[in-house]
């Protein structure tokens, strides 16, 4: 109930495959109207703790964009 109040750039990573925490989480935080216009979903696969090392590229190049995007 406070992500509507984020005054922040905003980038959410979730793994459809987690285990812990259902993507579904992810998705409906994602489509909260924030004042800042400047945010992002990446949906990628592996596990709660490891999906990040299984998506590789497809984790690493989103989280380049968003980076590059900050600095724009």
């Amino acid at each position: 109930n406070k992500l509507h109040a984020v005054r922040c750039p905003i980038l959410l990573v979730h793994s459809k495959d987690d285990e812990f925490i259902s993507v579904k989480h992810s998705r409906k935080l994602f489509q909260i109207e924030t004042p800042y216009a400047k945010k992002q979903l990446v949906e990628i696969r592996g596990s709660h703790g490891g999906g990040f090392l299984l998506s590789g590229a497809d984790y690493t190049t989103p989280l380049t964009q968003f980076i590059q995007m900050l600095r724009e």
